[in-house]
């Protein structure tokens, strides 16, 4: 029987205390766009000390197939957005950037998200990453593993 494809599970990263308005609009457009994810996690106040909170937001984090940096003028302000871009890459967590309110290829970006990973606020290209992000870092691993074990004949339907 073919496999369907996992609903990815997205954390989104933003600046939570100036740009609530960006993920708003970043959200409303995955609903009208169909774009099927699901949102599992966001920046948001720390509700623990920080070296606590930095293990939760990790764990957040490593549950998801990716994360998803909402890059605006005030982003790289933000010290958890940059905190969880990193825990992103130390866990091979694929990261990827929007643009959204009136930022562009000229605002600053976090460390760690390089500028050719940064798409504007359209459908088409956010979808089209999100469908490459399931087929990077850790979510690579998973689709070999479950063809490898498909191959072998293992967890097959005895």
């Amino acid at each position: 029987k073919p496999t369907t494809m996992e609903t990815p599970k997205v954390y989104i990263s933003f600046d939570y205390e100036k740009n609530s308005n960006g993920q708003t609009q970043f959200v409303d457009l995955l609903k009208q766009s169909n774009i099927d994810v699901i949102i599992d996690g966001f920046t948001s106040k720390p509700a623990y000390p920080d070296n606590q909170w930095q293990n939760v937001i990790s764990d957040k984090i490593n549950y998801c197939n990716m994360l998803i940096v909402l890059v605006s003028k005030t982003t790289t302000q933000q010290k958890w957005v940059q905190k969880e871009v990193n825990a992103a890459v130390s866990q091979a967590v694929p990261v990827f950037g929007v643009y959204v309110g009136g930022a562009d290829s000229t605002t600053a970006l976090p460390l760690n998200l390089p500028r050719e990973r940064v798409v504007n606020l359209n459908a088409t290209d956010i979808a089209s990453y999100i469908k490459k992000a399931m087929t990077e870092g850790k979510n690579e691993m998973v689709s070999d593993k479950t063809i490898a074990t498909q191959a072998s004949g293992h967890g097959a339907d005895l």
